[in-house]
């Protein structure tokens, strides 16, 4: 059965040379190596679309994606008022052809965005464990009993929370019930970090070595690799750190030049994880001390 047929594609003629045209998707293959634009789908159900155009494409050894920003090619385009899925086509084709467009997307693999998805997952039940701590913490200062909060990042400091409670059996009862939440969190967490193990197995040198940056842990490697993983699609490290967020935001008209907080722009999650890492350097015995020192005493 040929590729594709129960998706509605027409059916190759033989031979190498035949053009393959599955006109219902609204892309052409011309023959090897060849291919007219068309656009990808992003959200929803298309995404099962998605993956079938890129299936279908990685058959062909010499084929490239190129993306572009949708507002550029509008913008770009001869007659933007008069939108079609011809003229959409014709358009990219003839933008590509002469090379118009700056803002070439990176396409991330397959395996990469499956790490991101993980990534993702575990920062839902991460934040989902904090606001059980953060929820029994509101209930005991409710009732006057803060003193006896402590930390709660083991299944053990619960157990002894619950033993300090036990001539209160109705606050007892609600810290029992956001434990519950808690452990099913944490045994997600402990799930999904296994699996991110499994993934980053091919890139083990990578994150070893981004490990052995002070106060840089796994989870960070991870997220730093699952956002750039090619570190030469940058310029210089400051072009990296422009697309995580972190340079000072600039207001320049004549002589007036302004800098103020970060820009704030990119991954909010590398750049989160990126500003802990960094924290850690507050501590006497890390190497970027003083450094961080001279940041405090300059900055205030």
């Amino acid at each position: 059965e040929p590729f594709g047929a129960r998706q509605g594609l027409a059916e190759a003629p033989a031979g190498d040379e035949a053009p393959l045209r599955p006109v219902a998707l609204g892309f052409e293959l011309l023959g090897p190596g060849r291919i007219s634009p068309f656009n990808l789908p992003k959200q929803g159900g298309d995404l099962v679309l998605r993956e079938l155009f890129e299936a279908l494409l990685s058959q062909f050894r010499d084929f490239q994606q190129k993306r572009v920003f949708a507002h550029e090619v509008r913008v770009k385009a001869s007659r933007p008022l008069q939108k079609s899925d011809s003229r959409d086509a014709l358009e990219l084709c003839e933008g590509l052809r002469r090379g118009i467009y700056r803002s070439i997307v990176w396409v991330p693999p397959s395996s990469l965005r499956a790490l991101r998805e993980v990534l993702s997952r575990r920062r839902h039940f991460v934040r989902l464990r904090t606001s059980q701590v953060n929820a029994v913490k509101r209930v005991l200062r409710s009732v006057g009993r803060s003193g006896l909060l402590g930390s709660m990042q083991r299944a053990s400091n619960w157990e002894k929370l619950l033993e300090k409670l036990e001539g209160e059996p109705r606050l007892q009862q609600f810290v029992r019930c956001h434990q519950a939440m808690w452990l099913c969190a944490q045994e997600q967490i402990e799930s999904l970090e296994g699996a991110l193990k499994e993934l980053t197995e091919p890139w083990k040198e990578t994150v070893g070595r981004l490990k052995t940056v002070p106060g840089v842990g796994p989870i960070i490697a991870c997220t730093t690799l699952a956002v750039i993983f090619d570190p030469h699609r940058f310029a210089s490290a400051k072009k990296v750190a422009s697309y995580a967020g972190l340079i000072p935001s600039t207001n320049q008209s004549g002589t007036r030049d302004v800098h103020g907080h970060i820009t704030r722009r990119g991954s909010n999650e590398l750049r989160s994880m990126l500003c802990e890492a960094a924290h850690h350097s507050s501590r006497s015995s890390h190497p970027l001390n003083p450094y961080f020192s001279r940041i405090c005493a300059k900055r205030g």
